[in-house]
């Protein structure tokens, strides 16, 4: 008698084990249609996400300010259009902005000479595109057009009505960053020239 309790317990419980067993391992149809629905709408918020968190812009300005000395150093980028990324790498989060056709003026210097007029050192140049990443504050371009002016004042002009470089050139690839405070600026393959 207890042998025959014992077996019919025994069955009784593989029984359960084993429905279970299918009822945790094989879907239903129906489970299945949930399923993909949850997984669709999760690719739709992701991609929802995505588009938020990049940005097409026109007519893009950026004045860039860097104390020096006892004056205030300017940089200023402009371009057509450009293509702003808001990006998270390892719980960090950034901006990288893809710039097209830039303009850059940039104040290298501003001194004050022995009758006590301003003069200024101005870089400019102009590229095709160029990336500009914050808050690590660099800018990186390829294909540049630099000029080097001396010009009156310490006011970063908006155009070189007029005024001529003194130094011009081409480089290949251009890149300057204000991570550490003071301008960091690099020309790659620069071929330049001296106007007399």
């Amino acid at each position: 008698m207890l042998t025959r309790t014992f077996f019919f317990a025994f069955s009784f419980l593989a029984i359960l084990y084993f429905s279970s067993i299918n009822h945790l391992f094989i879907s239903e149809p129906k489970d299945l249609l949930e399923y993909s629905v949850l997984q669709k709408g999760k690719k739709a918020q992701e991609n929802t996400r995505e588009k938020k968190l990049s940005q097409l812009r026109t007519f893009v300005t950026k004045d860039l300010f860097i104390p020096k000395d006892k004056e205030r150093l300017q940089i200023r980028i402009i371009s057509d259009s450009s293509h702003l990324y808001l990006k998270n790498h390892k719980k960090k989060w950034s901006f990288e902005e893809d710039l097209h056709e830039i303009k850059c003026f940039s104040q290298d210097k501003i001194y004050q000479s022995d009758k006590g007029f301003y003069y200024q050192q101005v870089k400019y140049l102009e590229a095709p595109s160029g990336i500009y990443t914050f808050p690590e504050q660099t800018f990186t371009a390829e294909k540049v057009d630099l000029y080097f002016y001396h010009l009156p004042g310490k006011t970063l002009p908006v155009a070189f009505d007029g005024q001529f470089s003194y130094l011009y050139g081409y480089a290949k690839e251009v890149f300057f960053s204000l991570q550490t405070g003071n301008p960091y600026f690099i020309a790659n393959h620069l071929q330049a020239k001296i106007r007399r």
